[in-house]
């Protein structure tokens, strides 16, 4: 497996052989599974277990995206607070130095 992706080529792919762009899809969703470090593993599969499921509820793939995009917004927004919190902790670590 190439460790850049060729985007024409999966948009090719995704309209030619679906099926394939499927089976392929997988492979480099597991790929940045396996790179990530082995206690993350176990989040990112169960994260991917749920993205599967919320697709699955989609009739069309605009109807994926649209059951998706609240689902991703929170990931963002709780990253947001992540690094917000951090951000802070920062600034009261340089105050007291």
């Amino acid at each position: 497996m190439p460790t850049e992706i060729n985007w024409d080529e999966i948009a090719r792919i995704a309209k030619e052989n679906p099926l394939e762009f499927d089976r392929l899809a997988e492979q480099i969703i597991e790929n940045c599974i396996l790179q990530a470090p082995p206690e993350r593993q176990l989040a990112l599969r169960q994260m991917q277990w749920r993205i599967k499921r919320i697709i699955k509820k989609g009739k069309t793939p605009l109807g994926a995206c649209y059951l998706l995009y609240p689902v991703m917004m929170q990931s963002a927004y709780e990253l947001r607070e992540k690094l917000l919190e951090f951000n802070t902790l920062i600034k009261k670590l340089n105050e007291n130095t």
